[in-house]
């Protein structure tokens, strides 16, 4: 077993209020905002132009992660709290990180940003059936299951008010005001990067003490979480496009997931389970450092293939 099971956890109080959970749907609805002001029609054309390569995309954020995810958890058995945190955070799509990502890496932003909007749209469909399905296909975290009591129709209008919304409304902005967009687009983007940041760096600021704590029960499993979904996801996309640069687009879009949204589903409709919590806050925060060095890793490699090939 890799962690060993402590009782502890099941009785986190996480340091939450329901008016800060109020500010945590605000800016994860600003940062889905900011992210749609900079899609057009031409990024959705590449779903008629390119559908295969969307779908093994899609295919890999929405049911190959959580496939693996309930593979490790069943090998691994982690505390009951800690396999469902690890469950919703593969239940959740793409963050919109990962565009930024993809760019740095190589890969196709066009691409990136056609499956943030499509998984997006899914996204209140597939979440609450992911996590529902595998959530209750782990035996031993059955009683935790049944105690948060799963409501399939809040999270899906959960998902929908902070995610689809707001794209929808950035989208519809954006085409209405292109002049304004243009000036604005990109200090959107920055701070919206930065909300992130200071939202799960927030998240852990009155609960540092407790992460201090049980650290060594979530470091581990999120470290080999998030390579297993990057590596997965380059290996996915690449046996089935056998294209290394959507295979890069798949790998950082497959291994950067919308933590922010899996924080406040868990301290709007699953009680603030602290277990669940700290391992997706971890996330949040690891995935970015993933990010970094999986497009660091891309670039290079990508930079090679080309000076091999002029050569």
């Amino acid at each position: 077993m890799f962690l060993q099971i402590t009782d502890s956890l099941n009785d986190i109080n996480l340091n939450f209020s329901t008016n800060l959970v109020w500010v945590m749907n605000l800016c994860i609805a600003i940062i889905m905002f900011s992210v749609a002001l900079s899609m057009k029609r031409e990024d959705f054309v590449t779903l008629y132009k390119q559908p295969k390569q969307v779908l093994v995309g899609v295919t890999s954020q929405f049911f190959l992660l959580p496939f693996l995810t309930f593979v490790i958890i069943m090998i691994i058995k982690p505390h009951p709290g800690l396999a469902l945190g690890m469950m919703l955070v593969a239940s959740l799509p793409g963050g919109n990180v990962s565009n930024y990502f993809t760019l740095l890496g190589k890969g196709n932003p066009a691409l990136s940003v056609t499956m943030t909007a499509i998984a997006t749209l899914l996204a209140p469909l597939f979440t609450p059936l992911n996590f529902g399905f595998y959530g209750s296909s782990i035996g031993f975290a059955e009683s935790l299951f049944r105690k948060i009591n799963l409501d399939f129709l809040e999270m899906f209008k959960s998902v929908m008010l902070m995610l689809v919304i707001p794209m929808v409304l950035g989208i519809l902005f954006a085409k209405k005001y292109p002049t304004i967009t243009e000036k604005i687009k990109g200090k959107m983007q920055g701070l919206s990067l930065l909300i992130l940041l200071a939202f799960i760096a927030f998240a852990f600021s009155g609960n540092y003490e407790l992460f201090l704590k049980y650290y060594n029960h979530i470091i581990g499993l999120v470290f080999l979480h998030t390579t297993v979904a990057v590596v997965a996801g380059y290996l996915w996309g690449y046996l089935l496009t056998k294209s290394k640069v959507v295979a890069r687009t798949i790998s950082i879009e497959t291994g950067i997931q919308n933590s922010g949204l899996g924080l406040v589903l868990i301290f709007s409709l699953f009680q603030g389970q602290g277990a669940m919590a700290l391992i997706t806050a971890w996330w949040g925060v690891y995935d970015i450092f993933v990010g970094l060095i999986a497009a660091f890793i891309f670039s290079k490699m990508a930079t090679r293939n080309l000076a091999k090939v002029e050569a």
